[in-house]
């Protein structure tokens, strides 16, 4: 209270060049008594005398004790944060801002903290905060290197969570726009300082403006305009997706860690958005490649959510494309080819926990089985099969008292101990030699637990003639295939055999 006791001051401000064109000389002499008046005494009088007398200092470049000086401003930057400033305040902040230097972080953090603070709707009768929304949305609208220099690099995340507070401000015209721009910095940072922190912070802005607008709260005010909502709707379909695939994809290392709070963010905006938005994309709908399948494959629960047999066929087309990859032969170490194979494994991953129905699971095991016929055993197909039968197996709680009339068990249970829900994203952080040896404990697991499970589906005959015809084919291949992929091919007859046997009983080799 003591603080809030001020009145607007009466003087005109003489305007100021914008202090962030490098062409333009910086007004060192922002009288802050010309911008705001606090009442004689107050707590809030000496803040703002202390604020200015600092400034001076570190315009002048003379002060001996800068990391004092510094310290001093960031605190009483930090105490006006919960007080309504005229918006003519700004041109402190920039001032701030401009006669810091890029290693100063602190005080660049505390003023960013305070230009933000001050885009909430809390205005005092009298007071205009257009200054500090204009200052924010020319910062939107600076590349990246030069923000960064101004602001420093551990500041933009704080300006792209403040996205609801300033969109809702903000033009409609002017919005789709600055939703761009800081979309744009925050991919930057991904690519420049390997740092997810600002794209995080934007995709939980992002959440916060839809989850508002569908509270459909009768007695609250809508925040945002209809045309900003929609326009916001089809950048996260669109070049938000497009991004994502590519900078927050397991090839990436920046995002192998920390990934899971990105995509879980966009899936949730992505839940949000009407179906009849989602129909209209053609970024979604767009052809599978190894660029966006992790992506893709992460977001099909939601997209199978338009229902009719469009769910199950969007699923099987992320499932086809992968058992039709061919497995790479020898990597040696080569970057392209371990990439490759990790972003297969990793889709895998994402698409086996989707959840399906007993019937498209069925029809699901017999498509893999009818591409393996066709592509061979080199494909990922019976990775793929042997992952999603993985989290079928543990989401049924199938065990040993439920299949007890079963003659023969001969589990390992390495791969049920590892199945969790959201195991691509604690996964996908490992190397792709131990993600092989995963898989590997998957397909040793794989014929009991098909054998049992077709059993129950009563397509035991179909699935053991298929795999007895896909064995056959892959031991001719033995003499041509190379030492470094013969292991891989063994273990993949091994495992065909033994779905055969555990079937019909029969012993190919």
């Amino acid at each position: 209270g003591v603080l809030c006791a001020m009145k607007s001051s009466i003087r005109r401000v003489r305007k100021n060049r914008l202090v962030f064109e490098k062409t333009k000389q910086i007004d060192r002499g922002v009288d802050i008594e010309a911008i705001i008046q606090a009442r004689d005494g107050s707590v809030l009088e000496s803040i703002l005398h202390e604020i200015q007398a600092l400034l001076r200092m570190k315009s002048q470049h003379s002060h001996e004790d800068a990391a004092a000086t510094n310290n001093k401003l960031s605190v009483l930057f930090s105490s006006l944060e919960l007080i309504a400033m005229p918006g003519s305040f700004s041109r402190v902040i920039e001032m701030a801002l401009s006669t810091t230097s890029r290693n100063d972080a602190e005080v660049k953090t505390s003023s960013v903290s305070l230009l933000v603070s001050q885009l909430k709707s809390r205005r005092r009768i009298g007071f205009d905060g257009r200054g500090f929304v204009d200052l924010s949305t020319r910062l939107a609208k600076m590349p990246y290197q030069e923000l960064t220099d101004l602001i420093g690099i551990g500041s933009l995340p704080i300006i792209t969570k403040a996205i609801p507070d300033l969109l809702n401000q903000l033009p409609t015209s002017v919005c789709e726009g600055v939703l761009k721009n800081l979309w744009t910095l925050s991919q930057d940072e991904i690519i420049r300082n390997s740092s997810i922190s600002s794209t995080e912070a934007f995709l939980l802005g992002l959440k916060k403006i839809m989850l508002d607008a569908v509270k459909n709260d009768p007695g609250s005010k809508q925040t945002i305009s209809p045309a900003v909502l929609r326009a916001l709707q089809k950048a996260t379909i669109g070049y938000i997706f497009s991004d994502l695939c590519k900078n927050a994809s397991p090839s990436n290392p920046v995002c192998m860690l920390n990934s899971e709070n990105i995509w879980s963010s966009y899936i949730r905006c992505l839940e949000i958005i009407p179906v009849a938005v989602i129909s209209e994309s053609d970024v979604l709908k767009s052809e599978i490649n190894l660029g966006n399948i992790y992506g893709i494959a992460l977001c099909a629960r939601v997209l199978s959510s338009m229902s009719g047999s469009s769910a199950s066929n969007r699923t099987r087309k992320i499932e086809t494309f992968i058992a039709c990859q061919n497995y790479p032969g020898n990597s040696n170490n080569d970057i392209r080819v371990i990439d490759q194979i990790r972003a297969v494994l990793v889709a895998s991953l994402a698409i086996a926990p989707q959840p399906q129905s007993e019937t498209e699971m069925k029809e699901s095991v017999m498509n893999i089985f009818e591409i393996m016929l066709v592509q061979g055993v080199k494909t990922f197909g019976l990775e793929l099969l042997a992952i999603k039968v993985a989290f079928w197996w543990e989401s049924l709680h199938v065990n040993e008292q439920s299949s007890i009339n079963v003659p023969v068990q001969r589990v390992t249970k390495l791969s049920s101990f590892l199945i969790a829900k959201n195991i691509c994203f604690q996964f996908q952080s490992l190397p792709c030699d131990v993600l092989i040896q995963f898989y590997d404990a998957c397909i040793a697991d794989l014929p009991f637990k098909l054998a049992l499970l077709c059993g129950r589906w009563r397509i035991s005959d179909d699935v053991s003639n298929r795999a007895k015809r896909i064995c056959n084919d892959g031991i001719r291949l033995r003499a041509t295939t190379p030492k470094s992929e013969a292991r891989r091919l063994e273990n993949s007859l091994t495992c065909l055999r033994d779905i055969v046997q555990f079937m019909t009983g029969e012993m190919l080799f």
